[in-house]
Formats: structure tokens, C-alpha cells, sequence
């Protein structure tokens, strides 16, 4: 997603029926009229829609050729899910625009077929080569369909899930390829909160007895788009926090299994003159060693997985090295915990009693 300001975008979906919308020409007009409704609402500042809406998990691939392929080499040609958009889609998304021009209210049924293609299609298409005024058909190279002309290159956006990369898309203008299935997306000048009941009876006005999908701004949508996200983070934050704690209980009953089977040895030392601090900071001083030796192996444990969860949850291998930062340094502070506790019951001891026994 390319829009800067979430909260005062508003989104929401119909799906208009087949009884009232059975062709084409009364989708478009009913995609003008909900554009020109919504547009002229008070606090709106644009309307756009498409008929699949970024991170909705709602697909839909065609198969599609470039001028010059044959049947047998349009195989070859990436997979790419298809939408049709108005002209404001690309502007009240805030998508930019990287080549060429965005759908005109020219573009209607009738006119030239034209297209927009994202980013990652136009490369894998026509690496190094501008794609504007090439032309593409759904369909075989062979079959008799319209040629559609690409006018436009705008930038990747998710689809199916926020931790994949943008997949190659096809845009078509919706006048020339309106959808029963729509979701509009409307940029506010105040709050969105504010205008969501407004804009909700707007939308009975316009279509009382079409399928009303819950309205809400871009930032709940997003928001749901995380949530798998979120709950895998939450859960490696428990399993972290109890693999945690089991390393300090370890450190603890190691550090206290080795200063019991060193009192003798620690009493000798109190009564040659050591003093408690001594003996503190030589319990410490081992323990931390041993700390230390298996932080570095984690450590390079842990940038090994690093990598494999960030590509398996968020698809990026980038470190986070001020993370990795925290995390060493609250285990070594553990560590340091799980040490003083066995260390201070050492130095505490009474010599003379150690020495008694021997």
C-alpha cells in the first residue's frame, strides 16, 4: 500500500446482482452513479473503486497474450490477476503513477481497450523496454479477441497476503470491463470515523437491495490484513519469554549445583582471608564466562533463523540488528541474575562451620 494517510480513507464492497445489474452498461452506469453520489458528499474529496481491493485474498487471473507471441510462447508469460478500476482508483490510493497515464472517463465502453499494467508485469514482460503502447489480449495469440493497449505503469501493491511480494496485475478501465463485485475506497478531508454512517446510507440510497460488505477506513483493513502476523509475533514472544525463563531456572540450578560442590573449597579460600566480594565476583565471573560461550553460539544460531522466520513471515532477510541487540543483552542480564543469587549464599557462608566438616 502507497497511501500515506490510512485513517481517512474509507473502503467498502458490494456485489451487485445479477437480476438488477444483468449487463454490462447498467454496472458502468452503476459505477458512475456511485461515484458521483459518494464524490459530491460533503467531507469526501475523491472516489475510487476496483473490482478486487489490495489484501482482500479475492483473486482473479486471466489468461492473456502480447502482440507477436504464438500459442505456444504465451506460456511463458507470468501469471497476472486482473481488476478493473476507475480513473480516481490510482489518485485517491495515492498508487503512484510511474509511466504513461491513468484511466480517463474517455475510456468507456466503445472506445479503445486500454490497460494498465504494475510494475512487476511490465518488467517481466518487457525487461528493459517501455511497455506503453504495446498491446495484449485475453486470450490466445490465435483467437479473435480485441487488442487492449497498455497506457499506463503504476507501482506494485500487495494482494493476497502483506508478506508477499506484489504479484504482476493487469488493469482495465471498469467502463470497459465493469465487475458485479466492487470495492470503493474514499479519501476524506476529516476524520473517517465521522462520515462512515454517512457514507453507509449513500450506499442504501444508491443500491437498497445490493450486498453491503462492512464499511470501515484503510487502517482496520490493514489492521486485518496483520492479524496472522501479530498472532505469530504474540506467540514467539511467549515462546521466547518461556524459553527465557528456562534458561535462567537452568543457569540457577547449575551455578548452585557447582558452589555446593565447592564449599569446601570456598570456605578454605574465606579463611585464608578472601572476602565475601571475592568470593561474589568469582562465582559471577564463571558463571558469566560459561554465559558468554553459549550467548556466541546462539547468537550464530539465532541469525541463521533470523533470516529463515523474516523471510517466512515478512519475506525480507534484512537484520534487525537492534533487536538482536536487546535480546543479548537481556539474556546476559539473566544470566547475571541466575549467578549472583548461588553466589551471594557462597559468600554468606560461615568458614568455620565449612572447615568443621572437613
Amino acid at each position: 500500500m502507497c497511501i500515506r494517510d490510512r485513517k481517512n480513507v474509507v473502503i467498502g464492497s458490494l456485489s451487485l446482482s445479477e437480476e438488477q445489474y444483468p449487463t454490462a452498461a447498467d454496472r458502468a452506469r452503476f459505477g458512475n452513479t456511485l461515484r458521483e453520489k459518494l464524490g459530491t458528499s460533503p467531507g469526501i474529496s475523491s472516489v475510487g473503486f476496483v473490482s478486487s481491493f489490495p489484501l482482500s485474498g479475492s483473486s482473479l487471473y486471466r489468461t492473456y497474450s502480447v502482440e507477436g507471441q504464438s500459442d505456444q510462447s504465451y506460456r511463458e508469460n507470468p501469471d497476472a490477476i486482473f481488476k478493473a478500476a476507475s480513473p480516481d482508483y490510482f489518485t485517491t490510493m495515492n498508487i503512484p503513477l510511474i509511466a504513461g497515464r491513468p484511466f480517463s472517463f474517455l475510456d468507456r465502453a466503445g472506445a479503445p481497450g486500454v490497460a494498465i499494467l504494475n510494475e512487476p508485469l511490465a518488467a517481466g514482460l518487457w525487461p528493459g523496454d517501455s511497455p506503453l503502447g504495446k498491446r495484449i489480449k485475453f486470450d490466445l495469440p490465435s483467437v479473435d479477441a480485441p487488442w487492449i493497449e497498455v497506457v499506463g505503469v503504476v507501482a506494485g501493491t500487495k494482494h493476497e497476503k502483506i508478506n508477499r511480494a506484489a504479484p504482476p496485475q493487469i488493469y482495465m478501465a471498469y467502463a470497459q470491463s465493469p465487475s458485479k463485485r466492487l470495492t470503493f475506497a474514499a479519501k476524506t478531508s476529516i476524520p473517517a470515523a465521522g462520515l462512515m454512517k454517512s457514507i453507509e446510507s449513500h450506499l442504501h440510497e444508491i443500491a437498497p437491495h445490493q450486498a453491503l460488505f462492512s464499511v470501515m477506513d484503510l487502517e482496520a483493513h490493514l489492521n486485518e490484513s496483520f492479524w496472522s502476523i501479530q498472532m505469530t509475533t504474540q506467540l514467539l514472544w511467549i515462546f521466547g519469554a518461556i524459553a527465557l525463563g528456562l534458561a535462567a531456572i537452568g543457569i540457577y540450578g547449575v551455578m548452585s549445583f557447582a558452589v555446593q560442590e565447592r564449599r569446601q573449597e570456598l570456605g578454605i579460600r574465606m579463611a585464608l582471608g578472601a572476602v565475601p566480594r571475592e568470593i561474589l565476583a568469582l562465582i559471577v565471573r564463571r558463571g558469566l564466562r560459561l554465559g558468554l560461550f553459549g550467548l556466541a553460539a546462539g547468537t550464530a544460531l539465532g541469525l541463521g533463523m533470523t533470516k529463515a522466520i523474516g523471510s517466512a513471515v515478512l519475506r525480507s532477510s534484512q537484520m534487525d540488528l537492534l533487536s538482536l541487540f536487546y535480546a543479548m543483552t537481556l539474556l546476559l542480564v539473566t544470566c547475571l541474575l541466575a549467578c549472583v543469587l548461588p553466589g551471594l549464599r557462597a559468600a554468606g557462608q560461615n568458614p568455620a562451620a565449612v572447615l568443621r566438616r572437613l
